[in-house]
């Protein structure tokens, strides 16, 4: 079911970027779960670009280093 519930979450973004954006952390906290973590480092890095000034943006910004985006190609 967390493909619906994904589903969700990105409509919620579509509709209020900013607004939503910690449906951004609920997306990485699902793939984290899933084990896809270079897809939660994405949802990581697209919520502290919405913001900044989080107080857990260290810890988001360790996640991240620790599991990169995978490259194409």
């Amino acid at each position: 079911q967390g493909n619906l519930g994904l589903a969700a979450l990105d409509r919620a973004i579509e509709l209020d970027p900013q607004g939503m954006a910690e449906c951004h952390l609920l997306k990485a906290r699902l793939y984290d779960l899933a084990g896809a973590k270079h897809l939660a480092s994405a949802e990581y890095r697209a919520f502290l670009a919405k913001v900044s000034d989080h107080p857990d943006k260290k810890k988001f910004e360790q996640y991240i280093q620790d599991n990169p985006e995978k490259q194409n190609g």
